[in-house]
């Protein structure tokens, strides 16, 4: 599955705030079943990313898809995708998004999940964690289960961490979330219906709008 396939969502070519302008790079949309049970949500695309227009193809996708395997699961099982849908640049180096690139983004984030209606989201890495655990680092996550908009959130380390680290106690964590993501989507639970709002002071429908408000 891709965004919904609208000219609006190419509209991210014209935005300055991660891109590169004289970079002509395109979004990169997520992928995987529509509906599907569980989705993951990670920060942005890297550099095999950006280049394949795939989420999690490098070293951090391989590692996830032995993460996926352990726990039973499939790639072709989940939808997979990212919080800023282009890779933040910065002279050539990845960084870490910007909460204006998040808030421009996140609009697209609002119609993938609406579209692919996950019972489970799990959130990877601390960009990601802040769209259901604002303020709380990846090592506090561990354990947690929030239900935010008629969905069960999950919080756990990125697979790139994982990598960085070399870990294996970092990498269970990783391993025993997805592991609770599988068995939560396969039980019974339905969680009640709520407001989606995935950042503080941006308000979203599941059309191609979004609209900020500030406080006074």
């Amino acid at each position: 599955m891709r965004l919904p396939d609208t000219p609006g969502f190419f509209t991210c070519n014209a935005c300055t705030l991660c891109n590169n302008p004289y970079d002509l790079r395109s979004p990169v949309a997520g992928d995987g079943p529509v509906p599907a049970d569980i989705m993951f949500i990670g920060q942005t695309p890297g550099k095999v990313e950006q280049r394949t227009m795939k989420p999690f193809q490098g070293p951090a996708g391989h590692q996830l898809d032995m993460v996926i395997e352990e726990c039973g699961l499939t790639r072709d099982q989940i939808n997979i995708t990212n919080v800023v849908k282009q890779r933040p640049d910065d002279g050539g180096k990845d960084r870490k998004p910007s909460y204006a690139e998040m808030a421009a983004c996140t609009q697209w984030l609002a119609i993938e999940i609406a579209t692919v209606q996950p019972k489970v989201i799990v959130c990877f890495g601390e960009t990601a964690q802040q769209l259901a655990f604002p303020g709380l680092k990846p090592h506090q996550c561990q354990g947690l289960l929030r239900v935010k908009g008629g969905i069960i959130w999950l919080g756990t380390y990125h697979p790139a961490w994982i990598l960085y680290k070399r870990d294996p106690a970092l990498r269970q964590y990783l391993v025993d979330t997805v592991h609770k993501a599988n068995t939560l989507a396969a039980s019974s639970i339905t969680p009640a219906p709520g407001a989606l709002e995935l950042m503080p002071g941006v308000t979203y429908t599941t059309e191609l709008s979004v609209s900020t408000t500030t406080s006074t």
